[in-house]
C-alpha cells in the first residue's frame, strides 16, 4: 500500500516534538474532533501505517519528518536499495552548510543577543562543571531562529557523516547543557573516557540516545545499557552500547537544531 503523510502531523527537529496542524487538515472529521487533536492524528498514522500486508511505501509533504521516519526504520532488514535511499544520500552530501554569523564586540549581550561557539576538538576542560566562559576567549554568533539565547545554550560544529542523515558533515549545531527530563529517543553530545567516536576518534560524539530495557527479576523493565546510534546514509557506522552506569560516556548536551 502507499501512504502519503500530509503536513497535518510533521517533526520538528529543533524541539524534537510532533507538531499538529488543525488549519491544514483535508479531514473534515478530524478538523472538527475536540480534545487531543495530536494524539488523533498519531493514532489515525499508525493505524494507516499497519494496514498494508506486504509492505507500505511512505511519501512525506515534509523533509523534516521524512528524515526522523527513516531514522527510526535502521535495523529493519531492509534491502540495500530501500535502506539507503538515493534521494536522502544525495541531499546530505548536498546541502548547504550555513556559516554563522558573528556578533560584533560592541553589539554583543552575552546570553542575550549571542550564544558562544565552542571547539569540540579542544574542549575536554569546558565541560566539567559549567562556567561562564571568558567572552574574549570564544567565539559569539547570532542564534538561529526560534532558539532563545540563554547561559545553557552553546553551538559546536559537527564534523563526519555518522549522522548525515539529520547534521550534515561540517555542519554548525546548537546544543543545550544538561537536558531534562528523559534523553530516550533523543540526539545528544556525549564525552566518551574508554570509547572514542568513529568520525574523528576524539572524545565528543554526536548520536542518537537509547535506554534498552530488559525484564527484572520481578517482571519489571529496568535499563540494561545505553546505546549511542549513528544514523547515516553509510552503513559503515556501528552503534556504541556501554552497560548502564558504565563511567565511559557521560552526556554533555541535547542537540536541539542546524544553523
Amino acid at each position: 500500500m502507499g501512504l502519503i503523510w500530509g503536513s497535518d502531523l510533521r517533526f520538528d527537529p529543533s524541539s524534537q516534538q510532533w507538531i499538529a496542524d488543525r488549519t491544514v487538515s483535508r479531514d473534515n472529521v478530524v478538523r472538527r474532533s475536540k480534545g487531543n487533536f495530536e494524539a488523533y492524528l498519531r493514532n489515525i498514522y499508525r493505524v494507516l501505517l499497519s494496514r498494508g500486508l506486504k509492505g507500505c511505501y511512505v511519501y512525506c509533504v515534509d523533509d523534516e519528518t521524512a528524515k526522523f521516519l527513516l531514522s527510526r526504520c535502521e535495523g529493519l532488514g531492509f534491502s540495500q536499495a530501500l535502506d539507503e535511499p538515493p534521494t536522502v544520500k544525495a541531499e546530505a552530501q548536498t546541502r548547504e552548510v550555513v556559516r554563522p554569523v558573528t556578533v560584533p564586540v560592541a553589539a554583543r549581550r552575552y546570553f542575550q543577543n549571542c550564544i558562544p561557539v565552542y571547539d569540540l576538538r579542544i574542549a575536554a576542560g569546558q565541560f566539567g562543571d559549567f562556567q561562564i566562559p571568558d567572552p574574549e576567549a570564544v567565539e559569539w554568533i547570532a542564534p538561529p531562529e526560534g532558539i532563545q539565547p540563554s547561559m545553557d545554550v552553546f553551538a559546536a560544529r559537527v564534523e563526519g557523516d555518522s549522522m548525515n542523515r539529520i547534521i550534515p558533515n561540517g555542519a554548525w549545531c546548537v546544543f543545550r547543557f544538561n537536558p531534562a527530563g528523559t534523553r530516550n529517543g533523543r540526539i545528544v553530545l556525549a564525552q566518551l573516557r574508554d570509547y572514542s567516536d568513529p568520525d574523528s576518534g576524539g572524545a565528543f560524539t554526536v548520536k542518537r540516545y537509547e535506554s534498552i530495557k530488559v525484564s527484572g527479576s520481578d517482571g519489571d523493565a529496568v535499563n540494561a545499557r545505553i546505546r549511542l546510534k549513528p544514523e547515516s546514509t553509510l552503513g559503515s557506522y556501528k552503534a556504541i552500547d556501554v552497560s548502564r552506569g558504565d563511567e565511559g560516556i557521560r552526556v554533555i548536551a541535547e542537540f536541539l537544531r542546524v544553523l
